[in-house]
């Protein structure tokens, strides 16, 4: 999806968490490649976070440049990231995997149930 993504595009993240369930180095070493991409495409991401793990993840992504970040109270296990054209849901475990819904409908049902929540979260 970043491929597909161009300058301007934003990303909207749901139930980011700590990646608990697998290997941290890799979570990290993912999650930091794929930020490092999405800034130099520049590419925006909005993320709605648990605020159990704000001081843990949080912070890093709050000193990202093209990100913005609040946070809830929930726990959310599988992550749901809304790119421009497709709405994912990942389950992060050893042998993660991803589920990709595609359809402007679905995209747009998820980015209101998105922008909902941001309106509520917590900065």
């Amino acid at each position: 999806m970043l491929a597909e993504s161009k300058a301007g595009d934003e990303f909207l993240v749901l139930g980011a968490r700590g990646g608990e369930d697998i290997s941290r180095k890799t979570y990290r070493s993912f999650y930091k490649n794929f930020n490092q991409r999405r800034i130099e495409r520049k590419v925006k991401m909005k993320i709605i976070m648990n605020i159990e793990i704000r001081k843990k993840i949080g912070q890093y992504y709050e000193n990202l440049p093209k990100t913005k970040i609040r946070y809830l109270q929930q726990h959310t296990l599988a992550p749901i990231v809304i790119f421009p054209t497709a709405v994912a849901i990942v389950q992060w475990k050893e042998e993660p995997s991803l589920f990709l819904l595609k359809g402007s409908l679905v995209k747009e049902s998820f980015t209101q149930f998105f922008e909902e929540l941001w309106n509520i979260a917590k900065e």
